[in-house]
């Protein structure tokens, strides 16, 4: 499997062991810069992206470029998605 891969090669990164999880990895963040490259990131308003770790800097990439975030909750907390909208200027680094 692509987890045992990771773990095998060592690409994996905390949280550990990534089986059963979206696995955060060795350059998550330059995934996410090329991500951002993507015309489809660029024309896109709205992008829902989820909690897990290794897609932080996905969100922020969204918020800085004044898209609306759509995340869902975990465990259904407060219903299925929060919705963080662009021009929000107390964007975490």
């Amino acid at each position: 499997s692509v987890w045992d891969f990771m773990e095998e090669n060592d690409i994996a990164q905390f949280p550990r062991p990534v089986h059963h999880r979206i696995p955060n990895f060795l350059n998550a963040d330059l995934a996410a810069e090329n991500l951002a490259t993507l015309p489809e990131f660029q024309s896109a308003t709205l992008v829902k992206v989820n909690p897990d770790t290794p897609q932080r800097r996905v969100r922020h990439l969204v918020l800085s470029s004044n898209k609306t975030l759509l995340t869902p909750q975990p465990r259904l907390r407060t219903g299925f998605f929060s919705t963080l909208h662009k021009n929000n200027d107390n964007i975490p680094p």
